[in-house]
């Protein structure tokens, strides 16, 4: 027997709710709240028992293997949802002006504080969303959609409804309080780690840094230094209003430049891509990428992201210059050491190739260090 499980705008693109088969009955209880029907046949999703040993290591011995498989859930939903230009996010989404705002971060950094701050000084004019693990879907629009999901974290803090994205505010734990409008390349690495989902395959990657690329090209993300206080509550509070009313301005046609940028902001879609070996990078050379590490671009910066399968193996993503990428390129296409320095100095029209020989010997050390090279 299988379980519908309902979440907001899932539907749209699956003409019906998600379906679960659980391995533990008492699995549902944690989604109970979403679940639409117990009749229903086949499955969408199902955590292999495999899989949730190797999540074990991860909770209390003490843990129920119900609530094992309840998180274990999440990466294969994501997975599911990938391929709909859709993902599991962890944050705490809360709604404010009629939008919602993320706060997100490593588990830890004061998520839930936040909210509270806001929900002590504005009371019914914020609410929360999902606690933990809210649902980003892509709208035919163009736009994003944030909504509950069953994940919604300890605290079990959750709402009924969505809104359409307003942003990311990237929290980080200081002495001080300041917020400030990161760049998407300065957010890539921080954003893309909140997925809730780790790709096992070449084509999840591409899925999961296009879906990134959409977002944080069009969605503003604030990195707040804070002390989890009422004051940062305030400053993060006063950016947002600002953004807003600006946003006001532009649509109702007050400042055409303004309009004009977000106009370009929100329909300059950038190109991902992920470049392939054609397989044969195990040659002669000695040099040998690691099976299950992509190159791959977020915003057109070119990143390192290594699958599943190599989860505590190898760093989950490295972002890295244009030189590095293309020595990358370089040894994908068999070249030896002497051979990359040569063509590299080539490129970049270098004189004499020895003075970068040093930096290059460096660099692939470095790699093989990490476990991106087979040594």
């Amino acid at each position: 027997m299988s379980i519908g499980v309902q979440m907001d705008y899932i539907e749209s693109f699956t003409g019906r709710g998600l379906r679960y088969r659980f391995q533990y009955p008492d699995t549902a209880k944690y989604m109970s709240s979403y679940i639409r029907s117990s009749e229903e046949t086949g499955y969408d999703i199902q955590a292999p028992f495999d899989y949730m040993e190797r999540q074990k290591p991860w909770f209390p011995e003490s843990t129920e293997d119900a609530y094992v498989e309840y998180k274990s859930l999440i990466g294969l939903t994501s997975l599911t949802l990938l391929e709909h230009g859709s993902c599991l996010f962890h944050a705490s989404a809360f709604l404010w002006r009629g939008y919602a705002w993320l706060l997100t971060g490593p588990s830890g950094v004061g998520k839930t504080t936040q909210y509270k701050n806001w929900k002590k000084t504005h009371r019914e004019k914020v609410s929360m969303i999902c606690g933990d693990m809210p649902l980003l879907t892509s709208k035919e629009d163009g736009t994003f959609w944030v909504s509950p999901s069953p994940w919604n974290g300890k605290e079990r803090i959750r709402g009924k409804e969505g809104a359409p994205l307003g942003g990311f505010i990237l929290l980080e734990q200081s002495d001080s309080n300041s917020i400030r409008r990161i760049s998407p390349e300065e957010s890539a690495i921080s954003i893309f780690q909140q997925f809730a989902v780790r790709p096992w395959t070449m084509q999840q990657v591409h899925d999961l840094t296009a879906l990134e690329t959409e977002l944080i090209k069009k969605y503003p993300v604030w990195k707040l230094e804070n002390l989890g206080d009422y004051e940062s509550m305030r400053i993060t509070q006063e950016t947002i209003d600002t953004y807003l009313n600006r946003l006001k301005k532009a649509e109702n046609g007050e400042t055409t430049e303004q309009k004009n940028k977000l106009e370009k902001d929100t329909h300059n879609k950038e190109k991902t891509g992920i470049w392939k070996s054609d397989g044969q990078e195990t040659v002669q050379s000695g040099l040998r990428i690691r099976e299950g590490v992509v190159l791959s671009q977020i915003c057109n910066y070119p990143v390192l992201i290594s699958l599943q399968e190599l989860e505590g193996e190898v760093p989950y993503i490295s972002q890295i210059n244009e030189t590095t990428a293309d020595i990358w390129k370089l040894i994908q296409q068999g070249m030896d050491e002497p051979r990359i320095c040569r063509t590299i100095s080539q490129i970049y029209d270098v004189e004499e190739p020895e003075t970068i020989r040093e930096d290059l010997h460096v660099l692939l050390k470095s790699m093989a260090a990490c476990g991106y090279l087979a040594v």
